[in-house]
């Protein structure tokens, strides 16, 4: 949300800008004029340039994919990383509020006393958008766990296999957490590691078809650079 709301900040700013600009008469000058139309040509260049690799860009083949993994088997391995469940009680605004303590306190103690399923908690009082799955965040990598909440990671790191945090405060606001399974780091699976082993190639075509594109469009406008 908040990025969302630092880009159309920049966008409102970026049109505001330009509008007042275009009211000083600054459009006009020859010199930025040239310029637009040299970034103007560049665009175009690029949006055609990807239209042309795009036509001819196709998956990857199985034989391709097998044929990386084995090549790549050593380096392909799986970060450490922890399946958790989550709630979030309250966010960074309001994470002080005696009241908004008080209750989180409450559930945190149904839910240790077995009174209170920990997926039903946090059905009913996360706000977090696992709060629809239970709380499951599933498997999170250290960076991961990480760059939802440092705290909630450190917290974590400390816990056995179905320990929980108890209601913790972070920069983000009050949890409570509890540790599923951890893992440590370990060789990819051929399916668990599809995914990368796609998008390496895929980017690995794309470099290959633009170097092919351009000395293509080269030969068709018959294009020689001469220096001096």
């Amino acid at each position: 949300m908040r990025q969302k709301q630092r880009l159309l900040a920049e966008w409102g700013m970026g049109v505001a800008m330009a509008d007042h600009a275009e009211s000083l008469g600054l459009d006009n000058s020859d010199h930025r004029a040239e310029a637009l139309r040299w970034r103007l040509t560049h665009a175009l260049a690029q949006w055609e340039l990807r239209h042309r690799v795009d036509s001819r860009l196709t998956p990857p083949t199985e034989a391709a994919l097998r044929a990386e993994f084995e090549q790549n088997r050593d380096r392909l391995r799986n970060p450490p990383a922890f399946r958790l469940l989550a709630i979030q009680f309250a966010n960074a605004e309001n994470a002080t509020e005696p009241d908004a303590v008080a209750a989180a306190r409450r559930v945190v103690a149904r839910v240790r006393s077995g009174e209170l399923p920990f997926e039903q908690a946090a059905r009913m009082h996360s706000l977090h958008p696992s709060a629809r799955t239970g709380g499951v965040l599933g498997w999170k990598t250290r960076r991961q766990l990480g760059s939802l909440d440092m705290k909630l990671l450190q917290a974590v790191r400390q816990l056995s296999p179905g320990d929980d945090t108890g209601l913790m405060r972070s920069q983000s606001g009050l949890w409570m957490a509890r540790l599923l399974e951890s893992r440590e780091a370990g060789p990819m699976t051929f399916d668990e590691a599809r995914e990368t082993l796609t998008e390496r190639l895929r980017r690995s075509r794309i470099e290959r078809l633009e170097s092919e594109v351009r000395e293509q469009a080269f030969s068709e406008m018959q294009l020689r650079i001469a220096l001096d």
